[in-house]
């Protein structure tokens, strides 16, 4: 999973034949506050009957997320978004 060519969620979940599209993102308050984060999956018929197993592969990418830790090229990614955002605001 990751920058480095490994499988993404999407990727798993429809090689299992589970999923046809997954989007995900944070809710945020006044004050941009991360308050949620939500994962949306379109499931296929298999993955519609076998929900838990759609579930088990969710959790370990979860999983997977925390054991490998941050990751630098996402910081950098970040930075180079939020330094962008941030002079687009003052001009």
């Amino acid at each position: 999973m990751g920058h480095e060519g490994k499988n993404s969620l999407l990727s798993e979940l429809i090689k299992q034949e589970l999923a046809l599209s997954l989007s995900s993102g944070p809710s945020l308050r006044l004050n941009s506050a991360i308050t949620e984060f939500h994962i949306d999956v379109s499931l296929t018929e298999k993955g519609n009957n076998d929900f838990k197993r759609v579930i088990e592969v969710i959790y370990m990418f979860i999983n997977k997320i925390k054991e490998e830790g941050p990751q630098k090229h996402i910081y950098e990614e970040f930075s180079k978004k939020y330094k962008i955002d941030f002079e687009n605001q003052t001009k």
